[in-house]
């Protein structure tokens, strides 16, 4: 089993996380989705 490491993280400013949320939250309306509803993602040109 691999030795555990204490991690540090730092939460992103509230004007990153309102704007992310935006992002999530238009995307989700723009494609009728509903919470627990499945999509697919993919990553890459």
């Amino acid at each position: 089993m691999k030795e555990s490491r204490p991690c540090n993280l730092r939460t992103p400013p509230k004007g990153e996380q309102s704007y992310q949320g935006g992002v999530l939250s238009r995307f989700f309306q723009n494609y009728g989705l509903q919470p627990d509803d499945p999509f697919n993602v993919m990553f890459g040109p």
